[in-house]
């Protein structure tokens, strides 16, 4: 969803919210110019809360896929509530009726509260191109930038493995993108190797012959990024959800590139790619983070003959 359009719909549910806030007829409420800045604090709230409850909804879509748990609703909606009702308990330990101010926000107000967050989160499990979060990225098969976020114009040298891929997005966008018959590095996901030909997976899915894709990245210095995880699949680990639990047999892919691969690759082939295999150590994901610092992001954006 764009921002500017969230904006409005947030706007709208902060003054259905604070309705009873004022007193007197529908127009004299509405044109009321304390009740305009406090719908506008509301919705800023609003804004926040619905920026938490997407962000566990990607966190969780990428783990689960679409079966998600009831587990969703426990950290997407408990947290905000809690957190809202203790703003209001402290702003109405000030006064001197603190027990009867809370009686009466919880009847005339957090039954509307708990509707606006239970439903937002309920709405993203059918229709999640309204989390907040998608508005940031253009995703899909084309060869735009990101829109509404600042492109920087130069990459440090050195950045953060943990923040990493969001530094690399913004400046590059979601593809995959291509020159020719070469793909961007950042658009390959995973490296599919048998003794005799390689495939590539890309951030949309789909499967390419790879060529000697191997020898391509050793040139560029770019092999370090791709970690064995299974017998036949390397992952990219640009593009790996941080923090990772230690001794995990499970990857985790960052949300915008497993909704990308939705397109074409079914949830379940997904978690499949991204499992590390029997046979392999279990401190392979311990012994790759050791070398973290020693990681250089430069050529992320080379694009790699498939031949």
């Amino acid at each position: 969803m764009k921002m500017p359009i969230f904006g409005i719909y947030a706007f709208l549910a902060a003054i259905v919210f604070n309705l009873k806030f004022f007193q007197g007829d529908l127009w004299n409420r509405l044109s009321n110019v304390n009740f305009f800045l406090l719908s506008c604090v509301v919705a800023g709230i609003f804004w926040g809360y619905a920026a938490w409850i997407a962000r566990q909804y990607y966190k969780m879509r990428s783990e689960y896929g679409e079966r998600l748990h009831l587990s969703y609703f426990g950290y997407a909606v408990t947290p905000v509530l809690l957190f809202h009702m203790g703003a209001v308990w402290c702003l109405a330990s000030v006064t001197s009726d603190t027990v009867g101010i809370m009686k009466d926000y919880m009847t005339d107000y957090f039954p509307t509260l708990l509707f606006l967050v239970v439903g937002y989160a309920t709405l993203l499990l059918f229709r999640p191109e309204y989390a907040l979060g998608s508005s940031l990225l253009k995703i899909g098969n084309t060869d735009e930038r990101v829109l509404e976020a600042p492109v920087p114009v130069n990459l440090d040298a050195h950045i953060d493995l943990y923040s990493l891929f969001s530094y690399l997005l913004v400046s590059g966008g979601m593809g995959p993108k291509f020159s020719g018959t070469a793909i961007r590095f950042f658009d390959i996901v995973f490296i599919e190797s048998y003794s005799k030909e390689q495939y590539v997976i890309l951030s949309d899915g789909e499967r390419m012959f790879g060529g000697d894709i191997f020898d391509q990245l050793k040139q560029r210095g770019l092999d370090p990024w791709m970690l064995k995880i299974s017998k036949n699949y390397y992952i990219n680990t640009m593009l790996i959800f941080y923090p990772i639990k230690p001794r995990s047999r499970k990857l985790k892919l960052q949300p915008e590139v497993y909704e990308n691969m939705l397109t074409k690759v079914s949830q379940d082939k997904i978690d499949k790619l991204r499992e590390i295999g029997p046979g392999m150590k279990n401190t392979i994901v311990e012994d790759f983070l050791a070398n973290k610092n020693r990681m250089v992001h430069k050529g992320w954006d080379d694009f790699i003959p498939l031949r």
